[in-house]
């Protein structure tokens, strides 16, 4: 599975543009499935490789929104609960909780509305690869270049793309992303050309994250 996911990757940016039907449904895409507002609770995991397959890191997420989630890299022992505009850190994902230093705040609704926007005005390269069999089901493979600005760093971020959709819900299922590059951004550390993110996603719409009572 992930070998195939890096073949994809590898090639999208030597695949032609495709016709205007199928940039219409990776635009659909941005307009709901891709959409982190709309995508409901779910637990996710994201591994971040090399583009030869070799696991680096791994991280678990449970959100039941983009400002309400809890987060570790698997291993660390150290797990982060953001809830609004709150941090708290603990060993396990039921706590004991300990406030956290307050960095940055979490990116509002409406900072992450535009940074889709952006990333949908600059689709390039689309590809609808249609049905494919992966771990025994049948998944939509969509690929795609994007483009985004650097809140605060003078810069854009480059990246390709490739989601893999449940038919029957539209719900993204694997998102996997790769050629992180900054070209115009002092930010050394956000190019990252050799790192692969596959992220695989379980929707649990029941899910709910509750602040720590203090």
């Amino acid at each position: 599975m992930l070998l195939r996911i890096l073949i994809f990757l590898t090639a999208l940016s030597a695949t032609p543009a495709m016709a205007d039907p199928c940039m219409a449904q990776v635009q659909a895409l941005f307009d709901g499935p891709l959409d982190p507002l709309q995508r409901g609770p779910y637990r996710s995991e994201t591994q971040v490789m090399t583009r030869e397959g070799q696991v680096m890191r791994v991280f678990d997420t449970i959100t039941q929104t983009p400002q309400r989630a809890i987060t570790t890299e698997r291993g660390s022992g150290l797990h982060m609960l953001v809830y609004d505009d709150r941090r708290w850190t603990g060993p396990s994902p039921d706590g004991p909780w300990t406030p956290a230093v307050q960095s940055l705040p979490e990116p509002s609704p409406r900072a992450l509305r535009g940074r889709l926007a952006e990333r949908r005005a600059n689709l390039a390269n689309p590809v609808c690869a249609g049905p494919e069999d992966i771990g025994g089901r049948q998944l939509l493979r969509f690929s795609f270049t994007t483009q985004s600005d650097l809140p605060g760093a003078g810069g854009t971020l480059a990246q390709q793309e490739t989601v893999w959709t449940d038919p029957q819900t539209g719900q993204v299922l694997i998102h996997a992303r790769s050629g992180f590059q900054a070209p115009v951004s002092p930010l050394a550390s956000v190019t990252r050309p050799q790192e692969v993110h596959v992220t695989r996603y379980a929707p649990d719409p029941e899910l709910r994250i509750a602040a720590p009572t203090e």
